[in-house]
This record gives C-alpha cells, structure tokens and sequence, in this order.
C-alpha cells in the first residue's frame, strides 16, 4: 500500500517564495514512525524534498535553484580533485541515514566515503547499525536551518563537514564529539577551505569545462608538494 503525505502528516509542502532561498518547515514532537512514514512517502518526491530529524524535531526543506547550484558545484569539486589526486572514494549524494537508538535522521546535500570504499561499492543500502558513516556530508545553507544538524552529524560519527553558507565554505572536523574548524581538509590532503570557496565562486565567470581545467590544475599543485 502506498503511504501519501497527506495520510502521514495533513500539511501541504510549499515551493520556496523567497529568491534563491530554500523553503524549510520545522515541526517539533515528532515521533519516530511518524518520521519514518514520511520518510518513505517522499522518496518519489520532485523536485527533492530533503528531512532532518533529531530528537523530536522535524525540518523539512524544498531546495532551490541557488542551493542545488552551490551543492553541485562543491561535489564536483570534490569528484573532479579526488579523481586528479587518485584518491578513491564512493558518493552516497543525498543517500537517506538513519538511526533509530540516536532518534536521528538525515539526508545531506551531497555526502562521500572515502575509507571502506570497496565495501561500500558493493552495497545497494546502508544500515548505520552496523554500516559506517559517510565521512564526508556537505551542507549548503542559503538560509538559516532550523535544526543545528552538527550535534546529529556528530551522533553518527560524520568525519568532516564541508559548510557552504554566506558565500564561503567551512571545513569542520570531528574530535571527541565535537567539530572544530579547520583550514584544509583530512580526506583531499592539501584542499584549503579558502581554496574551495574561490574555485566554486570562479565559476560564475568561467565555462564549464575552463572550470573544470582549473580544478584539475589546483589538484596538481596540491599534488606535488
């Protein structure tokens, strides 16, 4: 039997208004098979209607054209440098984690795992009961979120967290349950925040495939020192 919205939750998801901003919705004292039932009632869902849950709280997000844009540039980033450093890894993009004993769910704008790759390769889903966490999410905030998703993040032992908001980027690493900020990322040895938010922002005036050269070139640099 199919599960609609409108069965789980009598609300109506609205498109965002507002220029470039994300639409997001926060309910709070949700339950888990609440959570769960929606969860699965959006999954057809186009254009893509993104859930964070944490301990009771709801947010749901419709994204916008400005967000997708910055969110495919950074994964591209990622794909483009890792494929020039040779260094593996796999994309689990807005893949669905979940876990019910940490009341917590997610899906993140992009996400990548670059330890137990050959692993991850081979499943068709992921159960973070015995699975890993992606070790890398990246979020891109046009707005401000409702829910604060670096304590979620942290719960599920998310390594680092690449930040898109106001036109910049933050890498924040895990250590002893929390995230501090850092100035290159652990996974792209050598890829500098500052670096990362002058390359996406260098697309505004470049084509595609000058971009995308100069991402590899970057690579190269960082590669041989």
């Amino acid at each position: 039997m199919t599960t609609s919205v409108q069965s789980v939750l009598p609300i109506e998801i609205e498109v965002a208004k507002t220029a470039g901003a994300e639409q997001r919705l926060l309910l709070q004292g949700v339950n888990w098979e609440t959570y769960n039932q929606l969860s699965r009632a959006l999954e057809p869902h186009q254009p893509p209607v993104l859930l964070t849950y944490y301990h009771g709280d709801l947010e749901i997000m419709t994204a916008s054209l400005e967000h997708e844009k910055w969110k495919s540039l950074i994964g591209d980033l990622v794909k483009l440098i890792a494929g020039e450093m040779e260094i593996d890894y796999v994309s689990s993009a807005q893949t669905t984690f979940q876990l019910e004993y940490k009341a917590g769910g997610f899906e993140g704008d992009d996400s990548f795992y670059f330890s137990h790759t050959e692993q991850i390769i081979q499943m068709a889903e992921i159960d973070l009961a015995k699975d890993p966490a992606p070790d890398l999410v990246i979020e891109v905030d046009i707005s401000n979120p409702s829910i604060n998703k670096l304590p979620l993040f942290a719960d599920f032992g998310v390594s680092e967290v690449w930040r898109y908001h106001k036109g910049s980027v933050k890498i924040c690493r895990l250590a002893n349950g929390e995230y501090f900020e850092q100035e290159s990322s652990a996974f792209l040895p050598g890829v500098t925040a500052q670096a990362v938010t002058e390359l996406i922002a260098s697309r505004q005036s470049l084509s595609a495939y000058v971009w995308q050269r100069r991402v590899r070139e970057y690579a190269q640099q960082i590669k041989v020192k």
